[in-house]
């Protein structure tokens, strides 16, 4: 196994990555993308410990920096889902493509990185998978964004004391119809037309748009012709919470999950682990 760090040219910036390769040819690429401001190796080396797994089972991988994180050059610009992102993770997987002489790729995102993983998917014919580890896939109405940053700011523990304030917050997280957000709505079903999908979520998740959005998926599968039914799959994990990644038998969990399922997808085999939504 060697592991080569790239600057890949984007636009008038470089993305960094760092491409895994096995000893052998490898057979595929998978491009490992991380949440919002996260790095490359992503927390506890997440990925960097998936990219050397993946190689011992002879696929390449890269893991890169979006633009104005980690050793990229640039800004992370506002909005931050509005921030080229997905064009930057095409870059970078073709480039990662082309460097190590496949024409085969997978991505596998984290939260944020989740939803450019699908769009991944419907962008690129060459993507035969994509992996999407605890996303939220429900639009964000204006009370909703406010409700869910209260939850993160300081004013959390006078919410967390208050009650009635409480409930109001609560209230406006459970109280809306969910719909897919816009850049869900734009890349699942042309997804669906190539890859396989596998949607990872864990009930020992609190955030209350994980139920959402577990609702939702099936929901949106209901609607799906057999053909594209039969390529998606959501897996409710033993392990968790899966946000942070907090515990190593998570951790663990989710390396295995990852490594086999890449493997099963690019050997073509559409049973072994498989959990079709229904």
């Amino acid at each position: 196994m060697n592991e080569y760090p790239v600057f890949v040219p984007y636009r008038n910036e470089h993305l960094s990555a760092v491409v895994t390769v096995p000893d052998a040819r490898p057979a595929a690429l998978a491009l490992l993308l991380s949440g919002t401001g996260a790095p490359r190796s992503h927390r506890f080396q997440l990925w960097t410990r998936i990219a050397r797994s993946l190689a011992e089972r002879g696929l390449a991988s890269v893991r890169m920096d979006y633009r104005g994180v980690g050793d990229s050059t640039g800004r992370l610009l506002q909005p931050v889902l509005g921030d080229q992102r997905l064009d930057q993770a095409v870059t970078v997987s073709r480039f990662g493509m082309e460097a190590v002489g496949v024409d085969r790729v997978a991505a596998v995102g984290n939260c944020s990185g989740a939803i450019v993983a699908l769009g991944v998917a419907a962008q690129m014919a060459e993507c035969e998978a994509a992996i999407c580890i605890l996303p939220r896939l429900v639009q964000l109405g204006g009370v909703n964004r406010v409700a869910m940053e209260a939850r993160k700011s300081r004013v959390a523990g006078l919410l967390r004391r208050s009650k009635p304030l409480r409930r109001l917050v609560t209230g406006s997280l459970h109280g809306t119809k969910d719909v897919p957000s816009e850049p869900v709505r734009r890349s699942f079903e042309p997804a669906l037309e190539h890859a396989r999908i596998l949607f990872v979520y864990s009930k020992d998740d609190p955030d209350p748009y994980v139920g959402k959005s577990r609702r939702l998926l099936v929901q949106m599968a209901a609607g799906l012709p057999a053909q594209k039914r039969a390529r998606l799959e959501m897996a409710l994990d033993a392990q968790g919470p899966l946000a942070g990644f907090e515990s190593t038998s998570t951790q663990q969990a989710v390396i295995d999950r990852v490594v086999d399922w890449l493997q099963d997808s690019f050997a073509g085999s559409a049973s072994a682990g498989r959990a079709e939504i229904a």
